[in-house]
């Protein structure tokens, strides 16, 4: 499943509708990792190389974030904006379980984003 989060105003919500599709799956969701780079007085070039996106979509999420540029951080961080709240059944807590395995390389691309942040 895909999700993209963006400022609620009516143009961009206009863009949404006309142009972006956001697909719906039963498989679990997969993680990609898009580098990119920032050159002064230029938009951020995206690096797909690693993705499995398909040449349409790389398309389409280029073209997003070079018409949102504001919308849109090149600087990982933080946020108060969003709270959530996990809902249990009446007089259960929540489980604790163990971390997720993962692969060398991924265990690679979430360390080096933690370091960024």
């Amino acid at each position: 499943m895909s999700i993209l989060l963006i400022k609620k105003d009516a143009q961009h919500k206009e863009y949404i509708k006309k142009h972006v599709e956001i697909p719906f799956s039963s498989s679990p969701p997969q993680v990609h990792d898009i580098s990119y780079t920032n050159k002064p007085n230029t938009p951020a070039s995206l690096d797909f190389s690693d993705s499995t996106l398909l040449e349409d979509q790389q398309q389409q999420l280029s073209d997003l974030i070079r018409l949102f540029p504001n919308v849109f951080s090149t600087n990982p961080g933080r946020t108060n904006k969003i709270q959530h709240h996990i809902d249990t059944l009446p007089g259960h807590k929540p489980r604790n379980s163990a971390p997720y395995r993962h692969s060398p390389a991924r265990c690679q691309i979430i360390e080096n984003n933690l370091n960024e942040m």
